[in-house]
């Protein structure tokens, strides 16, 4: 797995997502210490998840501006690529 900065991912958006809907996986560095894996199946996580080694997104407080715009990020978890 591949790691990245958040600066690098928001600079080389689209070819990190390109890279990603390939098959790669990222392990993204936030400058708070959140880091988020991107990876282009949602089946990668389910074995993680359930041994706790990994924990779901859980929509913060803080992230409440990205819920009016749910219809922004339809097309990157609405899709049967990838499965």
């Amino acid at each position: 797995m591949e790691k990245i900065t958040l600066q690098y991912l928001e600079s080389n958006f689209e070819n990190i997502m390109d890279r990603c809907e390939q098959g790669q996986s990222f392990h993204i560095m936030t400058p708070d210490g959140k880091d988020v894996v991107l990876v282009p199946q949602s089946e990668v996580l389910a074995p993680l998840i359930s041994q706790g080694i990994v924990q779901p997104y859980e929509l913060e407080q803080s992230d409440n501006h990205c819920a009016d715009s749910d219809d922004d990020w339809s097309m990157y978890r609405d899709h049967m690529e990838g499965s």
